[in-house]
């Protein structure tokens, strides 16, 4: 397995060319709540807030926030995790190029992670968690 790290995200090859990428700062959940015309808002992370939403956090932060692989002709299967629900669909290689860029993967790692996820074609996508 190879690993890849940039200034807020952290990413995971394995030898078979799935690639999976982290935030490396927790997850968070902002609670809004209102008393007459006063909002208050309370943040909860894996480590502090209610219960109930720790251990919702607790467990994204211990999946992917997206993972992709190589299907072929220039398309990879991603799962994307949107909140707390997740995507699953296709992209292009240029929208994962993309999503690595946005994650501030330097140019060079990622050449390296789409030119490794293209060597192992992939015709579904691995279950995340």
């Amino acid at each position: 397995m190879a690993t890849f790290k940039s200034n807020t995200h952290r990413a995971e090859l394995s030898k078979d060319g799935v690639l999976d990428v982290f935030p490396l700062e927790g997850r968070k959940i902002q609670e809004m709540s209102f008393n007459g015309k006063r909002a208050h808002i309370a943040e909860h992370t894996a480590k502090d807030g209610s219960p109930i939403l720790r251990n919702l956090l607790d467990a994204m932060d211990n999946l992917p926030l997206f993972r992709a692989a190589f299907a072929e002709n220039d398309v990879f299967h991603i799962d994307y995790e949107t909140g707390t629900q997740r995507w699953k669909g296709y992209k292009t290689t240029e929208e994962v190029r993309e999503a690595l860029e946005k994650c501030k993967f330097s140019n060079k790692d990622v050449d390296a992670m789409i030119t490794a996820c293209m060597k192992t074609n992939h015709p579904f996508l691995p279950k995340v968690g």
